[in-house]
């Protein structure tokens, strides 16, 4: 019987060629944005490398190379902005119509006004990478004993002679840090920042002019914040902090916070008058914090106030910021702070006036009752008897219903065994306590997951202040502390690029408009 045939696997059919993918056009990244211009930039590439041939010797290092390439670069960068700018100078009519709206320098609210051109001038401008010198003229305002103004100041946006970047990377280094070290750090990364009185006179006056238009900016940023899905309690407090005065300006808060401090530059002071002790001066500081379930700080708001100024200011920015969370969420609300008086019954009165706050609940920080607690011991209890009289009292503080009142107890049966004098002390600290004691209910807070300490708060009085204001040797005038604080505050805010958003359009007209030769109304 014959086998039949094996069967044949067939051949595998070869695979069909793949069409080749269409060349994606040549693209070149820039920081965020992609460009299509491989071409151009390649033709910039060489003409650098023929600048950094005549520059640099053959075996010259990296390091060498970089510094030549970033100043090339800067150079040809800082040749570009001056240009623009005296191509915007040259473009302005011998007439103008400029549109106020901005109030671009807390002059004007809502007007347009009419300019002609007045004198010429050359100015120097700043920029990170070196001076613009602009041909430009002054316009002033038709009439008699018209404001003066430069457009295109206005055109440009330019800061207190600085170009918007310049003005921004000092905002943020004079909120933290002297400008001596900012500008190192400028220098150390190839930049060409102006002189170091520029910089202190540039930031001294951007920071004023922020504190005197922070009323209407401030509730705009708010307003555009968006409240976290997870806040379940807002924790508000209020403190003082130390501030170092120079001799003769302790007394000058109320001033620098006035609607004048854009257009009040102080005349230098004879150094003879700048000797003296530093005063010291208690100001305010204010914390609004947003905590979700497990008193975890989602955000925080932080606000400082000289101390001489009615508290009042202080605590409507901190009542602004409660309404608007909750406007948005129903949350509890819980103030949070030491005993001092003046703080609880400032804090209590804007809470009352405002319909959104029904009620809030008050908890005395136990980090200050503590402290309170050891003065009674050093006053009543042996070194034996210390510890284990503490641990009992913040046994029934925090575990019990009524622990004030066993602590009032305690205390009051030690009197007895007191001489005057230490029965005097004891006396103020019972005081302090039974003042307070409606204040001290620990175990229901925490019950309810409201926190018993101001850290927040205390926080801010160092992050705020102790960081920028009390580095060793400084001493400060109203006016350069207030700019300074108040920018370094809008920074610990997380508000600094709301506000800065805001701020910078002050410094730019809306609309500059040209307008026709009219010798009737030249003068």
């Amino acid at each position: 019987m014959r086998k039949p045939p094996k069967a044949t696997p067939p051949k595998p059919t070869p695979p069909k060629p793949t069409p080749p993918k269409p060349a994606l056009p040549p693209t070149v990244t820039i920081g965020d944005q992609t460009l299509e211009s491989e071409a151009l930039i390649g033709e910039v590439e060489a003409h650098l490398d023929t600048l950094l041939e005549q520059e640099l010797a053959e075996d010259a290092s990296f390091e060498t190379y970089e510094q030549k390439l970033l100043k090339l670069v800067h150079e040809i960068a800082r040749r570009k902005l001056e240009k623009k700018l005296q191509t915007v100078a040259d473009g302005f009519a011998r007439r103008l119509a400029i549109d106020h709206t901005n109030d671009w320098h807390g002059l004007r609210e809502d007007t347009v006004a009419t300019y002609r051109r007045h004198c010429p001038g050359v100015v120097t401008y700043h920029s990170l990478i070196g001076a613009l010198r602009v041909r430009r003229y002054t316009y002033r305002e038709c009439g008699r004993h018209g404001a003066t103004h430069v457009p295109l100041e206005l055109a440009a946006g330019l800061i207190e002679r600085m170009t918007p970047a310049l003005a921004r990377s000092l905002a943020l280094g004079y909120a933290h840090m002297p400008l001596r070290t900012c500008e190192e750090l400028l220098i150390a990364a190839g930049m060409r920042p102006p002189s170091r009185s520029t910089l202190d006179r540039a930031a001294r006056d951007l920071g004023a002019y922020a504190v005197a238009c922070n009323p209407e900016i401030e509730p705009v940023v708010r307003a555009n914040e968006v409240v976290p899905a997870q806040t379940r309690l807002i924790a508000v407090g209020l403190d003082r902090v130390a501030v170092p005065m120079r001799h003769g300006e302790e007394l000058a808060g109320v001033a620098a916070y006035s609607a004048d401090i854009r257009r009040s530059r102080p005349k230098p002071k004879q150094r003879a008058a700048l000797k003296g002790a530093v005063q010291w001066r208690m100001d305010y500081v204010a914390t609004v914090a947003l905590l979700d379930d497990e008193k975890n700080l989602l955000e925080s708001r932080k606000y400082r106030l000289p101390g001489d100024a009615d508290i009042a200011t202080i605590v409507e920015r901190v009542v602004a910021d409660v309404r608007h969370v909750l406007t948005q969420r129903p949350v509890e609300v819980a103030v949070i702070q030491d005993g001092a008086p003046e703080l609880w019954s400032a804090i209590a009165a804007g809470l009352a006036r405002e319909p959104l706050v029904p009620r809030w609940t008050e908890v005395l920080d136990w980090y200050h009752l503590n402290e309170h607690l050891s003065q009674c011991l050093d006053v009543c209890a042996t070194p034996v008897e210390r510890e284990p009289l503490r641990r009992r009292w913040h046994q029934r503080l925090l575990e019990t219903k009524r622990g004030a009142s066993h602590v009032l107890r305690s205390l009051r049966g030690k009197l007895r065994a007191l001489d005057a004098v230490s029965a005097d002390e004891l006396t103020v600290q019972i005081g302090y306590i039974e003042r307070h004691q409606h204040r001290m209910a620990y175990d229901e807070y925490q019950r309810r997951q409201v926190p018993i300490g101001s850290g927040v708060t205390e926080g801010a009085c160092k992050s705020v202040v102790n960081v920028r204001a009390k580095r060793s040797g400084q001493r400060w005038s109203q006016r350069g502390l207030t700019a300074v604080l108040h920018l370094r505050a809008v920074h610990e805010s997380n508000r600094f690029d709301g506000f800065w958003s805001f701020f910078a359009r002050r410094y730019r007209a809306k609309h500059i408009v040209p307008l026709g030769l009219d010798a009737a109304n030249e003068h």
